[in-house]
């Protein structure tokens, strides 16, 4: 909570009254009244006594600059309720709302009272967000209270709220609060004008309505010039004020403006007359632009009005200031005031928007805050423009505005400004720079929107465009025309076309190289990027080394001492390129180039990825050992981010090499911790798979009894009828069961019985990834088309390898055997044979009989 104020609350103890026998029978409460009545201190005050009454064991403080959105709001809430303070943090669970229900889960017995305030400033596009976030959040805490403060009435989100209001001071609290306000201040009236009775003191406090804010203003003149002369320089102001604003409940309020107006100079009063077009806030790169002024200058001008209270520094640059000020200076401009002083703002704000858009390629968390901060007077700026400016105009800000909301999460504001750029982009005659983006932000908003196949014509008709207009249309139309080519590739890359997608990012990486050569930075970026996508598409197409040679060219644009995120991705991609090329221990070195990079860049995600993968590459280099590691090293990450999903396929790594390392054990803890992270998860078919894993270690423990146990759990994860089911697996688990109890009849019932099963999913059209099922395809295609031989050379190859298990080489015999040109269907009987290859030879064997 705000520090209390040294004056106390003064004359609020029938309002705290009426709150405290409120909330006996009501959830949320709001307390309304105009700014500076006092809301935030009678909070303040509440909170203290009913603390000190043992009424509620934790509190909360919550304002407009802490929710810019749900997530944030809840980082605030755990940060001041629960034990761990600010060491709490969201991002330690897999999404947002299971954090919210820790925090609801460990408090929701103890009576907790929450102020939230300002909230006329809330963000309302967050408004069904916040409702959803309130319902959760007081579902079954039945001694949770919320108290909301507000100008103007209760919000639409945790209905229904029980409203009353802030009254004014009566006259004898008017007087007490003045004197208090002069004692803390060690103030007194000049002795020369101390009052000639109590009743010109009264008339006095009478001016300010009982309005506190204005009373502390009013006390400062009165320490000031004195009881008289204070009564004859506000009397004539009150009416004045009455007159214009007599039906504004916020009138005190503007009197309160206007004594602390009257301290600054001439000078400071009239630099101060931007903030009329304001809304609720500048920055100081608009406020000294506006000002013509430097920096020097704009700070220390900055530093008077805080000092005053007029403005209040919200960091990033940022001064915000109450809406009344922007109100009340709105009203003091003549017409021709206005004119000069709105082009002096326009002009104050497209600087703004232009360091703005230049930072958001630099330190895109910090441009993303300011733009939040900036977000109203950036969209006044807008409709300002749409209704006075050039069509190229309105088309470049909102672009611009477009490209940094993209991301923000603020979806009604996103599509006010898509459609200015739309009109504005319609009204615009030739092609030009305006165009163009206009056209690029149309395509990325299809492509959003999930249209992709709209987005491709959009994507190939901005190309013609360029093209027809040629290089030389515009400064800037050749990087452009790579640009175009870039986001044509990328939307092919998108839409599985890998081949032409390739096409078009060769074509954009060498147009963007050319510009590079010529000293265009951005280019050269551009030029890295183009040769990553395009290492994607080629992996895709199988063309590995082509592909490594993309991702290198990529990495070696980056330099020597480049520690990105990008730099990161692309250490990985390259890693998994060679690591299919069987090139292990490279692999392994790339993996752990990236690895270290996300270390340093503080992206546990990134890393804990990073290590799986290298233990991957561990692992298939035969560095069992060092695999382990690896694994563990990325389990310990995923934990501590929560990631449930990472977890358990880490467990399922640590279970295969714990096996490899014959340490039986510790291989059953993983399997089974696997399974019952998928059980949570709803993923039965992980499920599935994890039990019978888990089984087939148990066998080997010989712990019949537990391993029957798995496999029936695993049979109960998906229906038998399931088009996904995968019984034939159960029915393998419970063959090893039986071969392990030496009970013959039992295995080989169970193996014809998986060979059943697998032989039904695969008719019935299911899929099996497994390698040995991609070869027994390979082999009816090759014999289809004539051309065995080359398979035959792939096949000696692959069984003289000796990463191949035991049923992978009986697989290739019996491949080989079907290339030489035997037909007998005792192949797919060999008791030998795993259970799926016996399928796979059989399925096989019946489609070239077919054929």
């Amino acid at each position: 909570m705000p520090e209390p104020s040294a004056v106390r609350c003064i004359g609020r103890g029938r309002d705290l009254l009426i709150l405290e026998r409120l909330f006996e029978t009501h959830t949320s409460v709001f307390l309304r009244g105009p700014g500076g009545s006092g809301k935030t201190a009678a909070a303040v005050a509440l909170a203290d006594w009913q603390t000190r009454c043992g009424r509620y064991r934790h509190i909360a403080y919550i304002r407009a600059s802490d929710v810019d959105d749900t997530r944030m709001l809840l980082e605030a809430l755990g940060q001041q309720l629960l034990p761990e303070g600010r060491h709490w943090s969201v991002v330690r669970y897999p999404t947002q709302w299971q954090a919210l229900d820790y925090l609801r889960q460990t408090l929701h017995t103890e009576p907790t009272l929450i102020v939230l305030d300002q909230l006329e400033r809330w963000p309302s596009e967050q408004d069904e967000a916040f409702d959803q976030f309130w319902k959760q959040l007081l579902d079954d805490w039945p001694d949770l209270r919320l108290l909301g403060l507000g100008r103007i009435g209760p919000p639409s989100f945790a209905p229904p709220w029980t409203e009353t209001v802030l009254s004014p001071l009566c006259e004898n609290d008017a007087i007490a609060m003045i004197g208090q306000i002069l004692i803390e201040a060690r103030e007194m009236p000049p002795n020369t004008d101390s009052g000639k009775s109590f009743r010109q003191l009264r008339d006095v406090a009478a001016l300010a309505g009982g309005h506190p804010g204005a009373l502390r203003c009013l006390t400062h003149e009165l320490g000031t010039l004195g009881v008289g002369a204070v009564f004859e320089l506000l009397h004539p102001l009150r009416t004045k004020l009455l007159h214009i604003h007599g039906d504004d409940p916020q009138w005190p309020l503007y009197l309160s403006l206007e004594l602390t107006l009257r301290r600054l100079s001439s000078q400071d009063r009239e630099s101060l007359t931007v903030l009329a077009f304001c809304r609720e806030g500048i920055n100081r790169i608009a406020l000294g632009h506006a000002m013509s002024a430097d920096t020097l200058a704009t700070d220390t001008f900055c530093a008077r009005i805080i000092d005053l209270g007029l403005a209040e520094d919200q960091g990033y640059g940022h001064l915000r200031f109450d809406s009344a000020l922007t109100h009340y200076l709105a009203y003091q401009l003549s017409p021709d005031q206005r004119t000069i002083w709105r082009e002096r703002w326009r002009a104050g704000m497209e600087r703004l928007l232009a360091v703005l858009y230049q930072q958001y390629f630099k330190d895109n968390a910090r441009a993303t805050r300011l733009l939040r901060l900036e977000l109203p007077n950036l969209l006044a700026l807008l409709r300002d423009h749409i209704q006075h400016a050039a069509h190229e105009r309105v088309a470049r800000m909102a672009v611009q505005l477009e490209h940094m909301l993209a991301d923000l999460g603020l979806p009604a504001t996103l599509a006010e400004v898509v459609t200015a750029r739309e009109r504005a982009g319609q009204a615009l005659l030739g092609w030009s720079r305006a165009r163009f983006e206009t056209e690029r932000l149309n395509v990325e908003r299809l492509r959003n929107d999930g249209a992709l196949e709209d987005a491709l014509q959009a994507a190939r008709r901005m190309l013609r465009f360029c093209q027809d207009a040629g290089a030389d249309a515009y400064a800037g139309a050749s990087y452009d025309l790579a640009r175009a080519h870039f986001q044509l590739g990328k939307l092919l890359k998108l839409a599985e076309a890998a081949e032409p997608a390739s096409r078009e990012l060769t074509t954009a990486r060498q147009l963007f190289q050319k510009l590079a050569d010529a000293g265009n930075d951005n280019a050269n970026r551009m030029a890295a990027v183009a040769d990553a996508e395009n290492g994607d598409c080629l992996t895709y197409l199988r063309r590995l080394q082509e592909a490594v040679d993309a991702y290198e060219t990529a990495l070696a644009h980056a330099g020597p001492n480049t520690n990105n995120a990008t730099f990161a991705t692309n250490n990985m991609q390259l890693g998994l390129v060679r690591q299919r090329q069987g090139h292990y221990a490279e692999a392994a070195k790339m993996y752990d180039t990236a690895r270290r990079t996300f270390e340093a860049l503080g992206e546990p995600e990134g890393a804990a990825q990073a290590w799986r993968q290298l233990g991957l590459a561990r692992k298939m280099n035969r560095e069992i050992e060092a695999a382990l590691h690896a694994c563990q090293q990325a389990l310990y990450l995923y934990e501590q981010q929560r990631n449930r999903s990472g977890i358990a396929e880490t467990l399922g790594e640590l279970g295969h090499l714990h096996q490899l390392l014959n340490q039986l054990e510790p291989a059953a803890l993983s399997y089974r911790r696997m399974a019952e992270l998928y059980r949570e998860l709803g993923d039965s078919h992980s499920e599935e798979a994890s039990r019978n894993k888990l089984a087939n270690v148990l066998i080997q423990l010989r712990r019949h009894d537990d391993a029957r146990q798995e496999l029936y759990r695993a049979s109960e994860c998906n229906l038998p009828d399931s088009p996904t089911a995968r019984n034939w697996a159960i029915r393998r688990g419970l063959r090893d069961l039986g071969q392990a109890v030496q009970n013959p009849n039992v295995a080989d019932q169970a193996r014809r019985q998986a060979i059943k099963k697998y032989l039904a999913y695969r008719q019935a059209g299911g899929e099996n990834t497994n390698p040995g099922t991609r070869l027994c395809a390979q082999v009816g295609h090759a014999i289809q088309a004539g051309d065995a031989s080359a398979l035959a050379t792939k096949l000696d190859q692959i069984a003289a390898s000796p990463n191949v298990p035991s049923t992978g080489r009986l697989l290739i015999e019996k491949l080989q055997a079907i290339l030489a040109g035997s037909r007998d269907p005792e192949l797919a009987a060999d008791p030998e044979l795993h259970y799926q290859y016996a399928a796979e030879i059989q399925l096989l064997l019946e489609y070239l009989a077919s054929h």
